[in-house]
């Protein structure tokens, strides 16, 4: 589970152009102009990030469910100011099926055509944004109130008969 959420936060940071690297098998760092973050596997529930803040480094602890959400919008960010954790619910694919079933069915089959296939994005639902990149499938809220999730697209579509 580790490798993985590292191995997602990589791809994020370079689907958002910050240079990435797996400095141990616990810590992340990504780099950008504006960003300088470190993101550090505390335990199986806990993550820590150190970033930038000005001149300054600020640390955090976060439930490691609230990992995407949080870095992503440091990433995101175009100057160096603070960002606060929201806290609430993760996406989790199972309770919306209906919503998100015909964008990951035309992502699969996106995919099935062409296995060169790096990135896509979707917002044709009016509650999420599905962006696909290097086999990771990006789920946010737009109304956001839910926490962005990221998987594999295999585990994406699981639970779909096609």
């Amino acid at each position: 589970m580790i490798n993985e959420i590292l191995d997602n936060i990589i791809l994020l940071g370079k689907l958002h152009e910050h240079s990435c690297s797996r400095t141990t098998n616990i810590t992340a760092e990504l780099y950008s102009p504006v960003n300088r973050i470190i993101i550090k596997i505390i335990n199986e529930k806990e993550i820590q990030v150190k970033y930038n803040v000005d001149d300054q480094t600020k640390v955090v602890e976060l439930p490691i469910f609230t990992t995407y959400d949080f870095v992503e919008k440091l990433i995101i960010r175009t100057t160096r100011t603070d960002i606060m954790p929201k806290i609430g619910e993760l996406i989790e694919v199972a309770n919306f099926k209906e919503q998100l079933k015909q964008d990951l069915k035309e992502l699969q089959s996106e995919k099935n055509y062409n296995h060169y296939l790096k990135h896509l994005k979707f917002k044709t639902d009016i509650r999420f944004e599905i962006e696909y990149f290097d086999d990771i499938v990006i789920i946010r809220d737009k109304q956001n109130i839910l926490l962005t999730t990221i998987l594999k697209l295999s585990n994406a579509i699981k639970n779909y008969d096609y």
